[in-house]
């Protein structure tokens, strides 16, 4: 009757009072290490924590495989209660760590919160109201024993469901190339960790990236980099000489530091594997990348910042949004009354742009387009924050405003709209699903002879012309550039002394220039840009109307070690066969890419007879820039890149994440492979 009466107790009302017998019975557990029942039948006062040693004792000794194993029911062998209790267990982490749930907190001592823990407890005794033997396990073992809801034994099944699924994906690879896709985080505590992703081909001809798993790192220089990267492809036996390509997802970092020693990081890996050429992530916004580059000017980063807290005021609050949307609608309207617009111009620009987290986050130059031609409008709007709101946003109102009207502000925005003009049809180009890879090798070489026309003097006369005009017509003082540069709002110290025109000229303008070429030159350098330029010749769109043997031969000279002497000959007779097939067979005249490409020679088993075409179609594909589309994989670094922001992260978080990130390979593991794996952390 009591043991009825505890099974039928809350959660809430249980889990401190087992904690208290927990510690107690870890005093006395020497003196009666296996006593469990009483001889009636009824339990004893033992706590969780002699369970969980007398299992792992048996364990050890063998007596748990001593028993006889009943039959594997639905591929699951259940060979003991201790077994089905860790069976139903599963089912229920499945759930919540394929939605990414809470379950367990990070309190001090190991104790979590009330509402996780009903999480868990709610969703036990759910499944166990399905069947009788899902009852029988929940309430001998879980609720009498008190076995599943332990802080430790839930730790130890998440770890064990995240080994599973690396071994799983770990399996797909084999022994075959891949590329690595690395990204920079921190968490609450300005932890840096370091998360890596697997590109590869798999058995079906498909690109897949997954996620292998996250590792601490004491800060980003390339030392500290390349040996976390080691540490994981070890854990996981995975060569790193198989490494055919590398990028690197430098807009996902919170502190700008992550770009600072890619170069050094790019060359340590290459020393290994001289064929892991490095590649910029098509999917990550060029504009991100540009910025950060431009971070190293004191005055870009100021005005970067100023930008993102004017989003965050004016975005945080719908009713600050619609003043300034009213605000434009009556500048537009005594505009249209005193004909300064024609009448096709009257709709509204809608100063659209999310929340930013950060100064790296947003769109930039969508906001700096806006700023500059809103800027009036935003200068009303900020003058009425300023003097109806609260005192908080009335002091952020105002010293955006400081800001907003210096020549600094003024002048760094139109440089960068300037930039990021150039570049965006670069931009635009690398984000898009059929991207022709032929014209992004051409909009490279365009935009950088634009940044170099900048460059000259003839480009800082006509911005420093065009801004002049601005801040007149704006009420903005224009300092004298024969003069002492003063610094707005900032102290001295940090400046060395020089004269506006110095500083305007040389500090800023072509520092940024140069930054911007410099940065472009190390994402499409000359062998980065031959191999984009190779790669198009093999793209199957209007039926492989960019092929070109010859560039594919020398595409094939980028991987000595794949392609000898004789395999380039041997390519080169291959290719003469692969073109008249594919442009003779129906079933590849509508393919769009390389990836469809690919699988289609899979499926035709043509794969077969063209080894080395397609041995070659794989070393392209291992790089990030052949596919259309890799949103799965940033939406996972997103994921994992808040997630750890918002904890202090230890093993146990990184766990869950490679569950969650990975919730399309966690279903197809084993109950089996995870009670094994389980079982060997334990013992």
């Amino acid at each position: 009757m009591e043991d009825t009466e505890s099974n039928k107790m809350k959660p809430e009302n249980s889990i401190r009072s087992m904690f208290e017998k927990k510690f107690k019975a870890m005093q006395t557990s020497a003196a009666s290490p296996n006593t469990t029942r009483e001889s009636d039948g009824k339990s004893s006062s033992s706590s969780p924590q002699n369970t969980l040693q007398i299992e792992a004792t048996r364990m050890e000794s063998g007596s748990l495989s001593a028993r006889k194993e009943p039959p594997a029911k639905n591929g699951q062998l259940v060979n003991t209660d201790f077994d089905a209790c860790l069976a139903i267990s599963i089912k229920c982490l499945r759930f919540l760590l394929g939605k990414g749930l809470e379950f367990i907190g990070q309190d001090d001592l190991g104790l979590w919160a009330m509402n996780n823990e009903e999480n868990f407890t709610e969703l036990l005794n759910f499944l166990a109201t399905q069947n009788e033997e899902s009852r029988q396990a929940v309430s001998e073992n879980a609720m009498e024993c008190l076995q599943i809801t332990p802080f430790e034994l839930q730790k130890d099944l998440i770890r064990a469901c995240a080994k599973a699924t690396t071994k799983l994906i770990v399996q797909d690879l084999g022994d075959d190339y891949f590329g690595i896709i690395v990204d920079g985080s921190r968490d609450k505590d300005y932890e840096y960790h370091l998360s890596l992703y697997l590109r590869y081909v798999d058995k079906k001809g498909m690109v897949i990236e997954r996620f292998l798993g996250i590792v601490r790192v004491d800060d980003f220089t390339a030392v500290s980099c390349k040996a976390a990267i080691d540490s994981l492809l070890m854990e996981h036996s995975l060569n790193p000489c198989k490494i055919r390509g590398q990028s690197y997802n430098g807009a996902n970092d919170l502190t700008g530091n992550f770009n600072s020693d890619i170069i050094g990081l790019k060359n340590l890996i290459m020393k290994e594997s001289q064929c892991a050429y490095h590649s910029h992530c098509f999917s990550h916004p060029l504009h991100s990348t540009l910025a950060n580059a431009a971070g190293s000017c004191d005055d870009c980063i100021i005005v970067f910042m100023t930008l993102a807290d004017l989003l965050g005021l004016v975005k945080g609050s719908c009713t600050r949004e619609e003043m300034l949307q009213e605000t434009q609608a009556q500048e537009v309207l005594e505009a249209l009354g005193s004909c300064e617009l024609e009448i096709r111009k009257y709709a509204i620009e809608e100063f659209g742009l999310h929340r930013p987290y950060s100064w790296l986050e947003y769109d930039h130059y969508k906001t700096l387009l806006h700023v500059v031609t809103l800027f009036t409008t935003i200068d009303k709007v900020l003058d009425l924050i300023a003097v109806i709101s609260s005192a908080e946003y009335r002091g952020k109102a105002r010293t955006i405003l400081f800001s907003f009207f210096s020549f600094e502000f003024v002048f760094v925005a139109h440089l960068m709209v300037a930039i990021f003009g150039y570049t965006n049809a670069l931009n635009l180009a690398l984000q898009r699903r059929d991207r022709d890879l032929g014209n992004v090798v051409s909009l490279v070489s365009v935009v950088k002879n634009q940044l170099q026309r900048m460059r000259s003097d003839q480009g800082w006369e006509k911005l420093i012309n065009e801004v002049s005009s601005f801040c007149v017509r704006n009420d903005i003082e224009v300092p004298d550039m024969s003069a002492d540069y003063d610094p707005v709002g900032r102290s001295k110290r940090f400046y060395k002394p020089s004269t506006n025109l110095d500083h305007f000229r040389g500090d800023v303008y072509f520092s940024v220039t140069d930054k911007q070429l410099q940065e472009l030159n190390n994402l499409f350098d000359d062998t980065n840009t031959e191999l984009l330029s190779c790669m198009a010749c093999l793209n199957p769109a209007n039926c492989f109307s960019s092929f070109d043997k010859q560039k594919l031969i020398r595409l094939a000279e980028f991987y000595p070690g794949e392609f000898s002497a004789v395999d380039l000959k041997s390519l080169e007779i291959q290719l003469d066969m692969f073109i008249a097939d594919m442009r003779s067979d129906d079933r590849f005249r509508n393919l769009k890419d390389l990836a469809e490409l690919s699988v289609k020679l899979v499926e035709t088993k043509k794969d077969e007879f063209y080894s080395n075409v397609y041995l070659l179609l794989k070393l392209m594909l291992i790089l990030p820039v052949a596919n259309p589309s890799i949103e799965r994989t940033i939406s996972g670094m997103n994921f994992v890149k808040y997630r750890l922001l918002n904890s202090v992260a230890d093993q146990q978080v990184y766990d869950s994440l490679t569950t969650y990130v990975e919730r399309e390979v966690f279903p197809l593991v084993l109950d089996d492979d995870i009670i094994s794996w389980f079982k060997n952390i334990k013992t």
